[in-house]
């Protein structure tokens, strides 16, 4: 080991700083409000600039291209100048990127501002669990990082019950405004957050070499990668177009899907927590991945059978977000130990939010694809089925090779 990398040993300590946990964890789930107010929104935005199927699609999948694009190159790009300050420019960068959307008068500036969010997201969720990786102690970090996956169900979740009531009272602009306000406050307690254990951790702060990049080349961060990457070909498609199928199938009235929809998205995290509980009482994280990867994908071959009734829908639906939260927690839960060495925590999770991004882009083409061809619901479910299939096959070999290791 060279003696800059050597500079970067995490510090020892048995303590989980818990208060500061927290006050991350809930700043990740502020960067997640800028992702549940957009469903709600898009309706009256639409309206408003009359807007064609196609650029709506445009606002609505942004963050996925963005997220194709770039986890890979942001996650080289914060190991190599550090953790710390990303950790402040992520959440705030969500924040300004809100607030300069509020403004737009227009598709191009909205775009812009969802631009400007999207890369504070990334950085965010690049940064934000390795931080609080190293903040847990090696006893309860699988649980920590378990519950960390869960901020996104948790923060969209909120903002899609709570968007409906902003915009009767100020339009969707006000949406935009309470989530960047409420980002640029976390961003405020992320700052005292690192500030106040700059010690523990001065590892991730910025050095001059840290080392190659052989966890890239490793086959078991790659298997892991796809397992995320299937997750998101699934999971995306579905929460999306679930409120299109209770429309079309049932009388229930869209306030009513709205709520359903929320609720089967805060679901997921149950699943995340859930992993958290089970690996403390020694379940094995491959049996988890691929038992959230099997009840994923049959339930979802429910939500879509024509045979099924509007009660074994939405109960599938909700049994499908639970079990499919599963397969973050897992992921999350395995990357530090996947990782060589703390620092290049951000750079794993940079590589399997990339993946993310492709199967949340992918999933959102194919499966309506799949649904327009064979002119059936049914195809939807029977393509993720297949991909959970191939999600599972990845899991037992990420299993074979973590034996290995």
């Amino acid at each position: 080991m060279s003696s800059d990398s050597a500079v970067l040993t995490e510090p020892s300590c048995d303590r989980t700083e818990w208060l500061a946990i927290t006050l991350l964890y809930l700043a990740g789930c502020t960067t997640a409000l800028h992702i549940g107010k957009i469903p709600v929104a898009i309706p009256l935005i639409r309206e408003q600039w009359q807007l064609s199927l196609t650029q709506t699609g445009l606002i609505v999948s942004l963050y996925s291209i963005l997220i194709a694009i770039s986890g890979l190159l942001l996650g080289l790009l914060i190991r190599r100048l550090g953790y710390i300050p990303f950790a402040v420019i992520g959440v705030g960068t969500v924040g300004v990127g809100g607030i300069l959307g509020s403004f737009a008068q227009g598709l191009p500036l909205l775009l812009v501002g969802r631009s400007i969010e999207g890369l504070g997201w990334i950085i965010s969720v690049i940064v934000l669990p390795s931080i609080i990786s190293s903040l847990s102690a090696p006893k309860d970090r699988s649980l920590v990082m378990a519950f960390w996956a869960s901020f996104l169900p948790v923060g969209a979740g909120f903002m899609l019950l709570l968007a409906p009531a902003l915009q009767a009272y100020g339009g969707w602009q006000l949406s935009w405004w309470v989530a960047s306000v409420v980002s640029i406050a976390a961003a405020v307690s992320v700052f005292a957050v690192t500030a106040r254990h700059r010690v523990r951790l001065a590892h991730l702060a910025r050095v001059k070499q840290v080392g190659n990049f052989d966890d890239l080349k490793k086959p078991l961060v790659w298997l892991l990668s796809g397992c995320f990457f299937i997750y998101s070909f699934s999971y995306i498609p579905l929460i999306s177009y679930f409120p299109l199928l209770l429309v079309e199938t049932t009388d229930i009235s869209l306030t009513v899907v709205s709520t359903i929809t929320a609720l089967v998205l805060i679901c997921n995290a149950l699943g995340s927590i859930m992993v958290g509980v089970l690996s403390r009482r020694g379940v094995d994280f491959s049996s988890m991945l691929i038992a959230g990867m099997l009840g994923g994908g049959v339930c979802a071959l429910l939500v879509f059978s024509p045979l099924s009734s509007t009660a074994v829908r939405i109960t599938a639906a909700f049994m499908f977000s639970t079990l499919g939260g599963m397969v973050p927690g897992v992921l999350f839960s395995t990357m530090p130990k996947t990782a060589s060495h703390p620092s290049s925590v951000g750079l794993v999770i940079g590589l399997m939010m990339q993946m993310s991004g492709v199967g949340m882009f992918l999933g959102g083409v194919l499966v309506p694809g799949v649904v327009d061809y064979f002119n059936a619901w049914t195809a939807a479910g029977f393509l993720i089925l297949f991909s959970a299939s191939c999600g599972i096959l990845m899991a037992c070999l990420a299993a074979k090779k973590a034996r290995q290791l």
